[in-house]
């Protein structure tokens, strides 16, 4: 882990914070502005245009003194994944909340392989889109489907993978309800439902479940 580009976005994060004492308001505020800054087609989802920033000279001026985006860019690691952790989730979940990067790393390896192949690999459980990230660093060509059913995780791993320019794509679903596969009709119009800022999950269809044969008595 580089402490310069985590120390970078700690302060960014209480940059906002300062603004916006609740730590939920003042993350969702810090990641829509690293989002829209990497991937401006976020803009035309969200339900505002930063009116709420543009007022604030003093904090435009502030944030973009701290932001060092080409820094960020460098180091594929999961920073705003463990910074969540720490500012927004209670301290006696924290310890289960992420899979370690060593664990996410050793399962890309056995997954994924290290390859150049155009595949698709989907990653069921998302979250922040950990094991996405050290995958792409064995499979640079790979499309990365990801599926996760907390919206505030689905953002941050649709955050990360903008931040790196992965081919991905990010469902805010459950995984083991809705259809995911896309290979059948329903899943392809799940999946059309992807790397959506806000949640869309009464737009999603559920697996379909074969009912068992009945026996038939002459």
């Amino acid at each position: 882990m580089t402490n310069i580009v985590k120390t970078m976005l700690n302060s960014l994060y209480d940059a906002f914070h300062d603004k916006y004492p609740d730590n939920i308001k003042a993350w969702d505020k810090y990641l829509e502005f690293i989002v829209t800054y990497h991937s401006p087609y976020i803009l035309m989802q969200l339900n505002h245009k930063f009116e709420w920033l543009l007022e604030d000279s003093e904090l435009i001026d502030k944030i973009f003194d701290i932001y060092q985006p080409q820094l960020l860019k460098q180091d594929r690691y999961d920073y705003l994944g463990e910074i969540y952790k720490e500012k927004c989730v209670p301290e006696q979940y924290r310890d289960k909340f992420l899979i370690p990067y060593e664990v996410a790393q050793a399962d890309s390896v056995m997954t994924v392989g290290k390859t150049d192949e155009e595949i698709n690999i989907l990653e069921p459980m998302a979250r922040t889109g950990r094991r996405i990230l050290s995958g792409f660093e064995l499979a640079t060509n790979a499309t990365y489907f990801g599926v996760e059913s907390d919206l505030r995780l689905a953002r941050i791993a649709l955050t990360n993978i903008s931040i790196h320019n992965i081919k991905g794509y990010i469902l805010n679903a459950i995984y083991n309800f809705h259809e995911i596969d896309i290979h059948k009709k329903m899943g392809l119009h799940n999946w059309k439902h992807s790397n959506k800022w806000y949640s869309q999950t009464d737009k999603l269809k559920p697996k379909l479940v074969d009912m068992p044969k009945q026996n038939k008595y002459p």
